[in-house]
This record gives C-alpha cells, sequence and structure tokens, in this order.
C-alpha cells in the first residue's frame, strides 16, 4: 500500500467521521424542536442531558446519540453516572418529581429496551416517543437516509 493511498484513507474516514457528527447533530436538534412543538420540551441544562419533557407527570431525561452502537463498556457507564447525577440535581428540588431516564438513538432498532437504569429507544420507537405520533420515523426521519 502506497503512502497516497493511506493518507487518502486517513482523510476518507474523518470526513465521513465529520460528516456522521454533523448529521448526528442535526437529528438532535430535530429531535429537541419536534419535541417542544409537541410536549414543550427543551434543551436541558443538566450535563449529560439532551433533552427534557414531561409528559403523564412524569419528567423525561433524554441522552440524544445516532445510532445504537455508540459507546462502549465505559462509556455506558458514564450515560448511567449522567443520569444519576440529573436525578439527584432535579430532586433537590423537588423530591417528588417521577423521573424516567433515556438513551434515545435515531435510527436502528432495540430488541431490549429496559436496561434497568434507564430504557433505550432506537429509530421509529425514539421518534413515537419524542412525538406521539408513530407515522413520524417513516414520513419524515427515514427518507432522510434515502
Amino acid at each position: 500500500m502506497t503512502s497516497d493511498k493511506i493518507v487518502r484513507g486517513v482523510v476518507d474516514a474523518h470526513l465521513s467521521s465529520n460528516e456522521e457528527g454533523i448529521f448526528g447533530d442535526w437529528l438532535e436538534g430535530l429531535a429537541i424542536f419536534i419535541n417542544k412543538n409537541v410536549y414543550d420540551g427543551r434543551k436541558s441544562g443538566i450535563k449529560g442531558i439532551d433533552l427534557e419533557f414531561d409528559k403523564d407527570n412524569i419528567r423525561y431525561l433524554v441522552n440524544i446519540k445516532s445510532g445504537p452502537s455508540w459507546g462502549n463498556a465505559s462509556q455506558i457507564v458514564k450515560l448511567k453516572a449522567d443520569f444519576v447525577s440529573a436525578k439527584r440535581t432535579l430532586r433537590t428540588s423537588n423530591s417528588k418529581l417521577n423521573i424516567m431516564c433515556v438513551n434515545g438513538c435515531c435510527y436502528g432498532k432495540e430488541k431490549n429496551p429496559d436496561k434497568g437504569d434507564y430504557f433505550k429507544y432506537c429509530g421509529q420507537m425514539f421518534w413515537e416517543f419524542i412525538s406521539g405520533d408513530s407515522n413520524l420515523f417513516i414520513e419524515i426521519v427515514e427518507p432522510a437516509w434515502s
């Protein structure tokens, strides 16, 4: 393999990673925008939480990722720690607050969403959760990949 091919491979991987980051940021913004219009959700000010909203007397704390295979074991441990810390922060001002934590993935599928400490909703399940619309993923989000 020539140095030209190696450099080209590294540059291509970097550009692909940047595009994925830009697309992920766009999807996160879209999710927050949709949720704001449906449930009056908001970008969270709590570290490690992207979206907060109230529905049916539950405060949802959502960490949004692009897809289901976003992290390694230590990153999952950090996600759980961020959820614990966020709950503690919110309960300081309202000890009776019913809080549910969610790892939301903009695409993909998750066969077992109940992770014990939090729920993991992916793809259509995630978009329906934040919008209340079972067709949102099929009508708006899925065509973005086409």
